[in-house]
């Protein structure tokens, strides 16, 4: 997917509201037209946290809690003994004595049988129902358009991602093939460029440079795309921080508008300023641009 595209898209969606840029350029819109037209589309799937979960502790009408299990409650004029439920009298015509039911013959006790019995049934603990059982937990039910998984909901992957690929959706199962293919080498490169930087000495110290190069260059040609389009500082921030937050990754903002202010100076003197800034946690943000949250 093209980066310009994609930014574009985004940027729009974010500052829509805004009364500055709420008219929208002709290559604005067709750019906007072009991303909506790709015919292989991939996404992250968008998610958000439900909390840690609560351990089962219901359970289903008409039995208790024992333990750690849900125990059959015993029938009316019967009594719990373990796991099983007896009768708390004997039938009509016996008396009871030593736990037993007797006859009587002649004032003496004959025929001793054993008071009715039997056993309870046994279920396991439930949540209640406004929540969701994962596992041996229960979580607050997601949204209608995202499915749970653990402390997790995620969304439905639908419309014209119908394809699920695991964290992500796409316009069918080939193209989640190819993307995850491309995303895995691409990482795999990054990840090899990121090792060279705590490297010492000879070729590494001179790879380290060169991603670090890399990495710099794209945020700020990213940097300089919003000011092409007459976007603020703040609203530069605003977007790569919220691109982070979707990732689960926090980004510097002293880094993001240091790259701002720089955007504008020459590459060297830029890079040669940039470089005392940690350039890993804005890595992941720049990755992330290769395909958006659904």
């Amino acid at each position: 997917m093209n980066h310009k595209v994609l930014l574009a898209v985004a940027v729009g969606l974010i500052l829509l509201s805004s009364p500055v840029h709420s008219a929208t350029s002709e290559e604005f819109e067709k750019e906007v037209g072009l991303y909506f037209s790709n015919d292989a589309k991939f996404c992250w799937k968008g998610s958000y946290g439900r909390g840690i979960g609560s351990p089962l502790d219901t359970c289903p009408s008409g039995f208790d809690k024992e333990v750690l299990l849900c125990q059959e409650q015993c029938k009316s004029n019967y009594k719990k003994v373990l796991l099983t439920c007896v009768a708390e009298g004997c039938p009509k015509g016996k008396s009871e004595f030593s736990g037993l039911c007797w006859s009587k013959l002649f004032g003496v006790r004959v025929k001793p049988s054993a008071k009715d019995v039997y056993a309870r049934k046994t279920k396991a603990l439930e949540c209640k129902s406004s929540l969701d059982k994962d596992g041996l937990l229960c979580y607050p039910e997601c949204k209608d358009t995202y499915n749970g998984v653990g402390p997790v909901c995620w969304r439905k992957c639908g419309g014209d991602t119908p394809a699920d690929c695991g964290a992500a959706c796409a316009t069918s199962k080939g193209t989640c093939a190819s993307k995850i293919f491309d995303m895995v080498k691409a990482v795999a490169e990054m990840i090899s460029n990121i090792a060279a930087m705590v490297g010492t000495g000879g070729t590494s110290a001179i790879a380290a440079t060169s991603a670090k190069q890399v990495i710099w260059q794209t945020i700020i040609n990213i940097a300089k795309n919003f000011k092409a389009k007459g976007y603020t500082k703040q609203a530069f921030m605003l977007f790569m921080k919220s691109k982070g937050s979707k990732i689960g990754t926090q980004v510097s903002e002293a880094a993001l508008s240091m790259v701002f202010d720089q955007s504008d100076n020459p590459i060297d003197a830029a890079l040669a300023i940039l470089s005392t800034y940690d350039p890993t946690g804005i890595v992941n943000v720049v990755i992330a641009f290769k395909n958006d949250v659904c």
